[in-house]
Parts: structure tokens; sequence; C-alpha cells
């Protein structure tokens, strides 16, 4: 039986192409990969449809053997990885965005998460015309299982910083 999933690897999944294409594909100002995975799960989501795993599947990725290269293809700096899951929160988290973005490394001068506005504007009508689902309805209905802490006390955190010595 499909087994529901919060989320998926960003470039390993079917999904109907029309589909695909009504929900926005993917963000055009992420930067290589990483986030994507993230942005995509939440508004599959939260505009309605459900992503699933599905046991009996025959969905493929093709690995490279070591012989040509090892490691990863290309390098993606951090700052990117970053800046790509902070788009995905600032865009579909609402209040619990500040969350991702406590959690994350600062990102460097110059290096702005970018304009979000269109990605914004998907979430005004993708529910059948409507606006998408909350994040919090999110939380409740997909992952209802995920400790997650209450956004009024976000402003109580802290940090765990390594000693050396």
């Amino acid at each position: 039986n499909p087994m529901p999933s919060p989320i998926m690897a960003g470039g390993l999944f079917a999904m109907d192409r029309k589909a695909f294409f009504e929900l926005g594909t993917y963000d055009q100002e992420m930067r290589l990969y990483g986030g994507e995975e993230i942005e995509i799960g939440f508004r599959i989501w939260q505009c309605g449809y459900t992503l699933e795993c599905v046991p009996c599947s025959r969905i493929g990725h093709i690995f490279r053997t070591g012989k040509y290269w090892k490691g990863q293809v290309y390098t993606v700096p951090y700052d990117d990885i970053t800046r790509n899951k902070l788009r995905a929160a600032v865009v579909w988290m609402d209040e619990y965005a500040q969350l991702a973005i406590d959690a994350s490394p600062k990102l460097p001068e110059g290096n702005p998460i970018g304009d979000v506005s269109a990605r914004k504007a998907i979430r005004e009508t993708c529910l059948d015309g409507g606006p998408s689902h909350s994040f919090k309805w999110l939380l409740d209905n997909v992952y209802p299982e995920l400790f997650v802490p209450l956004p009024q006390y976000l402003h109580f955190h802290s940090a765990l910083q390594r000693r050396d010595g």
C-alpha cells in the first residue's frame, strides 16, 4: 500500500506532468540543488495533493561509478543549500519559518534569499483556486508525530557550541 511521506528527494519522484506545471514546477531561483525536496514536499501537501512512497513502483536513480569521479559530480556551496532551504521556509512555513532561520548558518553578505513573491503567489490560488493550507495544517495532518516548538516560544532558544580544550 502507498505510504504518505512529508517530503522526498527532489529528483527522485514521479508526478503527473500537468500537475507538476500547475503547481509551479521547481523554484527557478534555487541554486544548483538542495532544498528543492523540502519546497516541493511542502507545496504538494499544502496545495491539496499527496506525496506517497509506493513500494511496488519502479522509479530508478542512476549512480555513477567511482571509476571516473570521486565524491560529488560538482561542488555545491553550503551557502547555496542554506539559501535554497530558507527560500522554502519563508514561502511555505508561515510563522514556523523562524525555526529554520534560527537553525541555519547565517548567509554571507551579498547572498540574500532573493525575491520569493512569485512562489508566494502560488500559495494564493493553488488549493482549488483559493489559498493553500497553512504549515500548521501540514504539521497536524501530514506529520502529526513530529515535535515542533510552538511559535510563541521561538524566542526561547539557545545554541550548542563546541568548547575546545
